[in-house]
């Protein structure tokens, strides 16, 4: 079975860049498999040519997904579905199916319309895999496949059911210690509780997520890395998720200490978040002996201000600290309405054959400062230190203009 493990291993390299190569291998190690399974060379019972059929299978309905061919992913994983079903039970069978769970969940977030059809075979593929892995006593499969049937009731706002799957799937990650998939599950445990309007337990299962991530974030970063941005779907959205409870926690709290100290988790948790980017960008985990030189501040010098926006889906918040202390003031705007402006901004500032760039310039001023003018004038603040985040980085803060003065004027 050389050349098709050769296709095969051809195909899974060409997929990181060359979709067109990735599919044209795939198809010829199915042609050549059903062409020897026609001429009884091989044998439609050899368990072992199946097995590579599945994994060929799944890896070709793959690249048409990264493709975007949606329509052609879900008419391939169908296909996988009932080849998967005339698979003899194994370990191995219990892996692909979770594979193909996931693709399926891949291809339906790309659907203009949820597919109840697709829905359905994928908590039917999810749930095989959970048997079988039980029969094999595999418990990381075991955990994998109860918890993406949570994410699946998840979507579906089914919480106590979700919460029910995903406990499961925390007990079998920490039975293992399989540290990499247990914090997705305590993640998702968090997302539940926050759905179902349980913030405190929310804030609790993600600040195990946290816990569990942060030892072994340099680990996801080390090796090969594909073109997929793990980074951004799986490990930033944790910490993000814990400041935006930490924040909501801190406005409906009165007392003004135990305030100040909500306020200094989150920002503790963005700071976290914000060496963790570092250590992406750079892919280098030797970033993290750099963090032993930084001092936050609890409260900034006379006449000094730390403006800390944190861009949240729904809202931008700024984190501002002052010489007597923290405090936070929300903007009603949306992530994708900051980052267009700021990115045309940019581009207007960079290429400039006029001074179209102060209706942004302007808009900015209104979200990022005018908040704060009054803070600011009260404290007497002559000095603003910026720690920007996000988009936020590629805009030069001392151009924004209150319509009469830059703020660098200020």
């Amino acid at each position: 079975m050389c050349w098709q493990n050769a296709l095969l291993n051809t195909g899974n390299v060409a997929a990181d860049g060359d979709g067109e190569g990735a599919a044209a291998a795939f198809g010829e190690c199915l042609a050549l498999m059903d062409q020897d399974t026609a001429e009884n060379k091989s044998g439609s019972d050899d368990p072992r040519m199946q097995e590579i059929k599945a994994k060929v299978l799944i890896n070709a309905a793959h690249v048409t997904l990264l493709s975007e061919e949606f329509e052609d992913s879900a008419s391939a994983l169908e296909y996988a579905v009932l080849h998967m079903n005339d698979l003899p039970d194994s370990r191995e069978k219990a892996k692909d199916l979770i594979s193909l769970g996931l693709l399926i969940r891949d291809v339906q977030a790309q659907l203009e319309e949820t597919d109840q059809e697709l829905n359905t075979i994928a908590h039917r593929v999810f749930t095989q895999a959970a048997e079988l892995a039980e029969k094999y006593k595999d418990s990381r499969s075991l955990s994998c496949a109860y918890g993406y049937m949570g994410e699946l009731y998840e979507h579906q706002q089914k919480y106590e059911d979700a919460l029910k799957l995903t406990r499961k799937a925390v007990f079998f990650a920490r039975q293992g210690a399989f540290a990499d998939i247990l914090y997705l599950w305590q993640w998702q445990t968090g997302r539940i509780f926050e759905s179902a309007g349980n913030r405190e337990s929310a804030v609790t299962a993600y600040m195990d997520a946290v816990s569990t991530l942060t030892p072994i974030r340099s680990m996801l970063f080390s090796g090969y890395r594909s073109g997929r941005d793990t980074f951004s779907e799986k490990i930033k959205p944790v910490y993000l998720g814990l400041t935006d409870l930490l924040l909501k926690q801190a406005e409906n709290i009165a007392d003004a200490q135990a305030r100040q100290e909500k306020l200094k988790q989150a920002r503790d948790a963005v700071e976290t978040l914000k060496s963790a980017e570092l250590e992406d960008f750079f892919a280098d985990e030797c970033v993290t002996a750099l963090k032993s030189k930084i001092r936050t501040l609890d409260r900034s010098p006379a006449n000094t201000a730390v403006l800390c926006p944190i861009v949240l889906p729904d809202r931008l918040v700024i984190l501002l600290t002052l010489p007597d202390g923290m405090d936070q003031i929300s903007v009603e705007t949306t992530a994708e309405s900051l980052a267009e402006k700021a990115l045309l901004f940019r581009i207007r500032l960079q290429t400039r054959p006029n001074n179209r760039f102060l209706h942004e310039s302007r808009a900015l001023y209104d979200w990022l400062v005018r908040p704060l003018a009054q803070k600011l004038k009260e404290h007497k603040i002559d000095t603003l230190v910026i720690a920007p985040d996000g988009v936020l980085r590629q805009i030069p803060f001392a151009t924004l203009h209150d319509g009469e003065q830059f703020l660098v004027e200020k």
